[in-house]
């Protein structure tokens, strides 16, 4: 069992992206999806099912601390992440993501918009594709076995933009788990507007960096392969 933990303070973002995977995935049920609510419910909850968990997030929206707080709500099940913009394109893609992921430590989603380019869908290579150092955020599962051995999201960058995936990636990498890419699960990262940036911006990464910096010694975006 997997619960699926979205942080969302955009109703108009919400509402296309829950019935995205309720429509793509037949296997994943509404009690399944945790939303971790910062703004988005007053408008959404009369139009999503009611089988939804509902939980309050921290207000104004921090992204580490919100996720951390869906990670609790799931219990034992292990955590597919996923951002409130994007948009589910493959059919049972989040089921055969969870998966595939069963045995890695941190498991992406395909995606057409990620700071990672090797997040972008690849001819060859088969089903998974190994990556050496980290992985953005934007839909990722994670087994509860690696949750249990790693820890949840560092809050520390929550005051931030980012850094959160980057730091996390790094210490699974660090305790011998491998990150990897499936190539089998797409999900659309453009049509909907972010939640930290408007569409074709971008934000910046200094202070992000510092608090990278100051914990590993090394800036976020020299990062070694491990």
């Amino acid at each position: 069992m997997f619960s699926i933990i979205i942080p969302s303070k955009n109703a108009s973002n919400l509402i296309p992206c829950i019935q995205s995977i309720l429509e793509q995935d037949s296997q994943v049920k509404p009690e399944q999806i945790i939303v971790v609510d910062d703004g988005a419910k007053f408008n959404s909850e009369h139009i999503l099912p009611k089988e939804i968990r509902w939980i309050d997030g921290t207000k104004p929206f921090i992204f580490s601390h919100n996720v951390n707080l869906g990670i609790d709500a799931a219990g034992t099940n292990d955590c597919l992440l996923v951002n409130d913009d994007v948009i589910l394109k493959t059919q049972n893609g989040f089921t055969n993501l969870a998966r595939a992921g069963q045995n890695y430590g941190v498991t992406s989603a395909v995606t057409n918009s990620v700071g990672n380019v090797n997040q972008t869908p690849k001819q060859g290579g088969g089903s998974i594709r190994f990556e050496p150092r980290t992985l953005a955020f934007v839909c990722v599962y994670l087994p509860r076995s690696i949750i249990e051995a790693v820890g949840k999201l560092d809050e520390r960058f929550g005051v931030c933009y980012g850094g959160e995936d980057n730091d996390y990636c790094r210490r699974v990498v660090l305790a011998g788990y491998k990150l990897c890419i499936y190539n089998e699960c797409f999900v659309d990262h453009l049509t909907l507007t972010s939640t930290f940036r408007g569409k074709g911006k971008s934000l910046p990464i200094g202070d992000t960096n510092r608090v990278f910096k100051e914990k590993w010694g090394v800036d976020m975006t020299d990062i070694p392969k491990c």
